[in-house]
């Protein structure tokens, strides 16, 4: 007999909402049936495109028997409605939560301690986590063919959390765990509330490697950028676009860097329907590990670096 299609709600219906209806459509065993955004007419016209009913309330949201619930609410607003929904009797099978996590950290703390007590997994979409080529990027690492890593620069916009939390976790994906050593307040960019941090990291891995984040106005235009020295080659990264170069040794007994590999690693539509393909897998009992890749210890850890520097940057003019 064929399954029914996992029931999906949407709370919150801006940019990244339309990006995860469209990836939900796009994926086989789970269809969008309710959403909810304290905009009603947004939230009919985003209904209206992409199907399900519009709901006036959250807690009429969860009247729909959710198997998952999907927060795509402003930054601000997502341990609110955490909270909401893991307090609700007609709790989902799973959430799925934008990036970050939250922005406050007794709001981690108290998100941990209701999945603890309510035993609901819970997804944060790091994209870069579903995304294949960021996938090779690591296993690269991993392997040691690259060497050790010598350093890294990473070059972010808009926020220490909208955009920052990306390059945090990114970082870990790649190179495993690291802590904050100093972070100073660069410059307000999008948001007046979550400034550019200038920031340092240190990894345990790779301990004596200089790790540092720098933030910059995204006009005249965006930048997200990274390169990652190591003792046999290099990797940078252009938003989508990667470049490998490899150390080669030259005819006067000294070595130097060339260019080998390019390649495009995945559109974030792309990354999200895996996301979403790994959920059908998971709530069917085939595959847990979603849990391991993007569950909420990995992004704990995340919002823990996230949450330090901002501590260390504290005295910094504009945070105090």
């Amino acid at each position: 007999m064929t399954k029914k299609p996992l029931r999906c709600g949407i709370v919150g219906t801006g940019a990244f909402a339309k990006l995860h209806a469209q990836a939900i459509a796009n994926v086989s065993g789970v269809d969008l049936v309710a959403a909810y955004d304290t905009d009603r007419a947004r939230c009919e016209d985003f209904t209206s495109r992409f199907g399900g009913m519009a709901q006036r309330t959250l807690q009429d949201l969860l009247k729909n028997a959710l198997d998952i619930v999907v927060v795509a609410t402003s930054n601000a607003a997502h341990a609110d409605v955490i909270c909401a929904v893991l307090k609700d009797v007609r709790v989902p099978r799973l959430l799925i939560v934008e990036k970050p996590l939250c922005v406050d950290r007794k709001d981690l703390n108290i998100i941990g301690d209701l999945i603890r007590e309510k035993k609901i997994p819970l997804i944060v979409d790091h994209t870069r986590r579903f995304n294949a080529g960021f996938q090779q990027l690591q296993g690269l690492i991993v392997s040691g063919e690259m060497g050790t890593l010598r350093s890294m620069r990473w070059r972010y916009y808009a926020g220490w959390f909208h955009i920052g939390a990306h390059v945090v976790d990114t970082v870990r994906m790649l190179i495993g765990e690291c802590a904050c050593t100093g972070a100073t307040m660069a410059q307000v960019d999008r948001f007046n509330d979550d400034p550019l941090l200038d920031v340092t990291l240190q990894s345990k891995q790779f301990p004596h490697a200089s790790i540092v984040l720098t933030g910059v106005l995204e006009h005249p235009y965006k930048v997200f950028e990274g390169e990652l020295e190591f003792s046999q080659g290099r990797i940078r990264i252009e938003w989508n676009e990667v470049f490998i170069d490899r150390v080669r040794d030259t005819a006067f007994g000294t070595s130097q860097l060339v260019f080998k590999e390019h390649f495009t690693v995945e559109s974030t539509e792309k990354s999200l329907e895996c996301l979403y393909e790994m959920c059908v897998n998971f709530l069917s009992g085939k595959d847990k590990k979603i849990l391991d890749v993007a569950g909420f210890d990995q992004a704990r850890r995340t919002m823990e670096v996230l949450f330090d520097a901002k501590g260390c940057a504290k005295n910094s003019p504009l945070l105090a």
